[in-house]
């Protein structure tokens, strides 16, 4: 018997593949908020600023439909898991500087605070890192 069957992988590619496709979407809708955002905090010029916006927005069309489809799990999954990383530390920051605005972590059509952020990224990293750490069949 296997340690880990095939619906208990899809399940948990599902969640963190379908947050990832969620957000992506979301962003979609308002993308010149996402760039301005980026933009408000000076580190890049606006062009770069949405340059990076649109980036960020295919990777996460890109690892969410990886996830989702099974594509290449154990690379996928760990770019997943870098870029929510990458994130939380972003999140940490913004909350350690007072932040409680949106962080158009997931648009402007659903408002996320950088600590509601946070805990959503805590909450996909088990999964991930069972993809990662599973053994291998």
């Amino acid at each position: 018997m296997s340690h880990s069957s095939p619906l208990k992988r899809q399940l948990l590619r599902a969640l963190p593949g379908g947050v990832f496709l969620l957000s992506a979407g979301l962003k979609l809708f308002d993308t010149a908020a996402f760039e301005l955002y980026l933009f408000s905090f000076g580190l890049f010029s606006f062009d770069l600023s949405s340059l990076l916006a649109r980036l960020l927005i295919g990777i996460e069309l890109l690892l969410g439909l990886g996830l989702l489809l099974g594509w290449r799990e154990r690379l996928t999954a760990s770019s997943a898991l870098t870029l929510l990383l990458l994130f939380s530390g972003w999140l940490l920051w913004r909350i350690s500087l007072g932040d409680e605005e949106n962080c158009h972590c997931m648009g402007t059509l659903l408002p996320f605070t950088p600590e509601e952020s946070l805990l959503k990224n805590l909450a996909l990293i088990p999964p991930l890192l069972y993809l990662l750490l599973r053994p291998r069949q």
